[in-house]
């Protein structure tokens, strides 16, 4: 099937069905990836697949290297980069399009990190905004389509259209994925419509604030500069009481629009280095950099008393709205994010069983 395409500048269109159905990666294809050689220097993928097999597997190869060859030319002619990467990130196989790309020309075959050469980075691609495609791939065990931000050689920022497909071995392990991709050749509005899928990655569609997994992130991230500098880091959690009587008294849109409004008083009282993010149902979760524990009572007291002097409405009658605020702070409640959070989070339950409407950190009577 993939015979009969005539390449040319648009391949990349005809190949992407291709790729998305799994067609690339299936029947002979997917034996490409089976050679332990091709992460080998000066060893050729295809046709030197049979200098690293013993006896059986020798002989095994070498038929099935001679029975691939034809798809080498095909893959060469492909207008965009493609290549093979395996599950550990290291490239595999590129055609000339990559290799031309990557500054390879006319070089031997050498170990190749993909995160190393398409990002400049020492460790793979995480996060929602670079969300690594071997992981994604290999996660869902379907093709896939992202753009990422690509670094060239000579330092040229590229945004490009990646379609990722999985390969597997013939016991059905996971071996890694082929790939193609593009440039996006209208920047400005790929880049608007890149950013918006960056901030939506990030936002809790309900709030605005943002979401759960970009909290870890964040708190990651902080918890590492803190302790790098070091300087203390605070962390609230706020969940608004009797949340649920809400919802079964007046209905979940009525919820939906209580959730909104505590956010944003939560919002309109936090500095501007703080974070802030929906960290699941009615619980809200700041992050306070550089707080330490007096700073982080009283931030936790400015929050609860904010959401309950504020006027919430339903149906155009006024009700009243509480918090409860679970504070703990590192250095001095917890030594690792994971005890930070188990700390706020006690402390939170604290505030709970002692009425409500209160504010506490996780050690206190």
């Amino acid at each position: 099937m993939l015979l009969k395409v005539q390449y040319n500048n648009d391949t990349f269109d005809m190949v992407k069905p291709h790729i998305l159905e799994g067609l690339i990666s299936s029947g002979q294809i997917k034996r490409f990836c089976r050679s332990e050689g091709w992460a080998t220097p000066g060893i050729d993928p295809i046709r030197g697949a049979e200098k690293t097999y013993a006896g059986d597997e020798r002989r095994r190869a070498s038929t099935e290297a001679k029975s691939l060859t034809f798809f080498e030319p095909i893959m060469e002619s492909f207008a965009e980069p493609m290549y093979i990467i395996g599950k550990d990130f290291e490239i595999q196989w590129l055609n000339r399009a990559a290799r031309k790309l990557l500054l390879l020309e006319g070089t031997p075959m050498v170990r190749l990190r993909c995160y190393e050469h398409f990002h400049g980075r020492e460790t793979p691609c995480e996060g929602s905004a670079h969300a690594c495609p071997i992981a994604r791939v290999r996660e869902s065990a379907r093709p896939l389509t992202l753009v990422h931000e690509h670094i060239t050689p000579d330092c040229e920022h590229r945004l490009v259209e990646i379609v990722a497909s999985p390969l597997w071995n013939e016991d059905g392990t996971f071996r890694g994925i082929v790939e193609a991709m593009r440039d996006i050749a209208d920047r400005d509005k790929v880049e608007g419509l890149f950013a918006e899928l960056q901030k939506m990655a990030v936002t809790d569609g309900l709030t605005g604030l943002y979401n759960h997994r970009h909290f870890q992130e964040r708190l990651y991230a902080e918890f590492t500069r803190s302790r790098r500098i070091p300087e203390p880091l605070s962390l609230l959690f706020v969940d608004i009481d009797l949340f649920k009587s809400i919802n079964d008294s007046h209905g979940h849109p009525a919820g939906d629009e209580i959730l909104r409004g505590v956010a944003g008083v939560i919002r309109n009282n936090v500095r501007e280095i703080d974070v802030l993010a929906r960290y699941g149902g009615e619980e809200f979760a700041v992050i306070l950099p550089g707080t330490d524990r007096e700073g982080a009572g009283k931030m936790a007291e400015r929050l609860r008393r904010s959401v309950a002097e504020h006027a919430f409405y339903i149906d155009w009658k006024e009700i009243k709205i509480t918090v409860s605020v679970g504070a703990a702070t590192y250095p001095t409640d917890a030594a690792d994010k994971e005890d930070l959070i188990l700390k706020a989070d006690q402390a939170l339950y604290r505030a709970k069983r002692s009425g409500r409407n209160q504010s506490s950190f996780w050690d206190e009577m």
